[in-house]
């Protein structure tokens, strides 16, 4: 159905016949957005000063929302936020939805103008407001288009045609399927930060990695993040970038260092850490003068909180505009004749409040993102982790990049963080995941919570790294989601949260977090309790269902639950209950039934399916590729006629026939597998 969209003085906006806003001013216009389900808002308020905040309406008939907001005692990220018809959708969100009376969505997307970045929330009254800053004393704020919204019945359609929407409009945001994924993401890595912080050295590194590979699960890609570089103080407190050599705790320098990782360990990737502008208060005047760093003050615009200032003391020293190109071009070049194949850039969203007096925010985020894109694509194919980077001017100029870490660090002391950092990623991924691929950060496999994280990491598409201190790991938490080989398949897009449970609060209401993602035509679905791991609460429940993943087109399944260890046969559109102790989890993969078999896969894993590859069924057998040997399931209608290891060796199997759960182990170097299709009963009943 066309779009129709109407808008009348300072009236209503409706699309389709549906009134999304009311009350609108006269200055807010509507523009037809290229396919799907929404407009762009344009606004003609004129220079006004670095802020500007004006009114766009009142959202109609609003319920429930969800929302993803910028944090302001943390600038550099978001936060997750859901409530109910009387909560406040909280001002500065990037992004957010609301249901109506009718069942029907809504969605709004804030989106930078020509010079300002756009935030978007509702005031005391109850009208939706738009606050645009530049960041810049001497640049005002001025109109333009400065939101995408829509509406319609499928929340997912209405993500996926407005983010193609607003890639049309702004080339830039390029999408996150028409990129290529970096290599090192279906690696299994690590990363140096929580096992030893700033404190790392190569004797350490060294120390991690023959533990890791004494314990049969070596990394094959590496993150050293930060405390390698050469700093040095300066007089306003913090540290600059002194030098693009390793620092004396890595004897040989850089070069060697990674030689030596490659050659004694196996690591195929090497990725090093770095500030956007070398180090966290930049670069030193005194000896990389060729890059004319210049001292810059933190411009407090209003959007964020002022214990900021207190982080950045104030002041840093910035390469100058003019010079990000030939910086990052001379740091790179040396990183990579120096072996290394990626990097983590940090801090990004720093440039936001250093850009008074270079033109604003930006055009100064316009010229480093430029720079440092070109770069990382010519120096390392584009093998690069953006963090600290939740800012309209990263996400929306993402030509090459595809990665991103979705939300603040992972905190292993914090028992409170876990189910927040789980919730922070799926949110951010709803929408920021149409353009680039979330990072849900490194964790400890050996923890409490260990096997909670690694199971999320499982179901989020993410890369997966740990980060743990020598010796110090729990390798059946990582074979759970790593392949023998060192590799991970992942989920085929960025995890996101279920949709009956997106407009909750899952801390605030007690309830699980579920988070959605399909590999290939499995869907998968894990549970995660929003109490503390080992705490006292009360077990929380669920429902889940084959349809909640989408891209549901078969019409049974077979859930396998991966803690309760069970097998489930479930329509499309049917449900099961999952229940979940006090920071415990669950991992459902919904595997099709394909006429008289559902293959289910490593039964091991947390999502069996990444177990298995090259699957194919006829009426008569199923037959597949081993990828992780070991105890395999699948829902049979009858017992098999036998089963096979690609080399013709019967594989001893047993059936129940109460549940139709087939259950076999696969021998080291089988190859494939081929179930025969028989009527027959053979083998004797086991509940898997």
């Amino acid at each position: 159905m066309s779009l129709e969209a109407e808008k009348k003085g300072a009236g209503n906006i409706a699309l389709n016949g549906f009134v999304l806003l009311e009350q609108v001013p006269e200055c807010i216009r509507v523009i037809k957005a290229d396919g799907g389900s929404g407009v762009f808002l344009s606004s003609d308020f004129g220079p006004d000063g670095p802020i500007a905040r004006f009114t766009v309406g009142r959202i109609a008939n609003r319920l429930r929302f969800a929302a993803c907001v910028k944090r302001t005692d943390s600038p550099f990220w978001t936060r997750p936020a859901a409530g109910g018809e009387y909560a406040r959708i909280p001002e500065f969100s990037v992004w957010f939805a609301v249901t109506h009376e009718d069942g029907s969505f809504s969605m709004f997307v804030p989106l930078p103008l020509p010079v300002c970045a756009v935030y978007l929330g509702e005031n005391g009254s109850g009208f939706l407001e738009a606050f645009a800053e530049t960041g810049d004393s001497c640049v005002s704020a001025s109109g333009g288009v400065f939101a995408y919204v829509s509406h319609g019945v499928c929340l997912r359609d209405m993500i996926a045609e407005g983010a193609a929407a607003v890639s049309g409009m702004m080339p830039s945001a390029r999408l996150r399927r028409r990129k290529p994924v970096p290599g090192f993401a279906d690696k299994f890595g690590w990363c140096t930060w929580n096992a030893f912080y700033g404190d790392v050295s190569e004797e350490k590194v060294r120390l991690g990695l023959s533990a890791m590979r004494d314990a049969g699960i070596p990394p094959r890609f590496v993150v050293l993040d930060d405390g390698w570089l050469s700093t040095e103080k300066i007089s306003t407190g913090g540290d600059v970038l002194a030098a693009f050599e390793a620092n004396s705790k890595f004897p040989g320098g850089l070069k060697a260092f990674t030689g030596r990782l490659r050659s004694d360990f196996g690591v195929e990737d090497v990725l090093v850490w770095h500030a956007a502008d070398g180090y966290w208060k930049g670069v030193s005047q005194r000896k990389m003068g060729e890059f004319s760093p210049v001292p810059l003050n933190v411009y407090a615009s209003g959007s964020f909180d002022l214990t900021f200032l207190n982080w950045q003391n104030g002041r840093v020293s910035w390469p100058q505009l003019g010079k990000y190109g030939a910086f990052y071009d001379a740091f790179h070049t040396f990183l990579e004749n120096s072996g290394v194949s990626g990097v983590k850039v940090d801090n990004q969203a720093s440039e936001a409040y250093l850009s008074d007096g270079a033109g604003g925010r930006i055009v100064h985020f316009r010229e480093m993102r430029d720079a440092l894109m070109r770069s990382v694509r010519r120096h390392f194919g584009g093998n690069m982790i953006s963090c600290m980077a939740h800012v309209q001017e990263i996400w929306y100029n993402c030509r090459y990049d595809n990665m991103i870490r979705g939300s603040d660090d992972y905190f292993p002391d914090n028992p409170g963080s876990h189910i927040m950092h789980l919730w922070t990623n799926a949110m951010s991924g709803i929408w920021f995941g149409e353009f680039m691929w979330q990072d849900w950060d490194m964790f400890f496999s050996d923890h409490p919570a260990g096997a909670y994280h690694a199971a999320a990491r499982a179901v989020s598409g993410s890369p997966l790294y740990v980060a743990d201190a020598p010796g110090r790991y729990d390798a059946r938490v990582i074979e759970a989601a790593v392949l023998p080989d060192g590799s991970v398949r992942r989920c085929d897009s960025p995890g996101r949260i279920a949709p009956d449970c997106l407009f909750h609060d899952p801390i605030a209401e007690r309830i699980p977090l579920k988070v959605v993602n399909t590999f290939g035509e499995y869907g998968v679905e894990g549970v995660f309790s929003s109490c503390r791991p080992g705490g006292d609460s009360p077990p929380q429940s669920c429902v889940v269902r084959p349809s909640d993943a989408g891209r549901t087109r078969f019409a049974k399944y077979a859930a396998w639950f991966h803690c309760a260890r069970k097998m489930q046969l479930l329509r499309r559109s049917e449900c099961a209950v999952v229940e979940v102790a006090s920071g415990g989890f669950e991992v459902v993969t919904f595997a099709p039934v394909h006429s008289w078999i559902a293959l289910t896969g490593a039964v091991r894993m947390f999502v069996p399916a990444a177990g298995i590859a090259e699957a194919e069924f006829s009426s008569e057998k199923a037959e597949f590729r081993v990828l992780r040997p070991g105890l395999m399931a699948a829902w049979c209608r009858e017992c098999p006629e036998s089963v096979m290891s690609g080399g013709g060796l019967p594989v001893r199997f047993e059936w129940d026939k109460d549940s139709n759960v087939l259950a076999f182990e696969v021998p080291e170097g089988a190859g494939s597998i081929v179930i025969c299709r028989s009527r027959k009963y053979s083998g004797r009943r086991k509940k898997v």
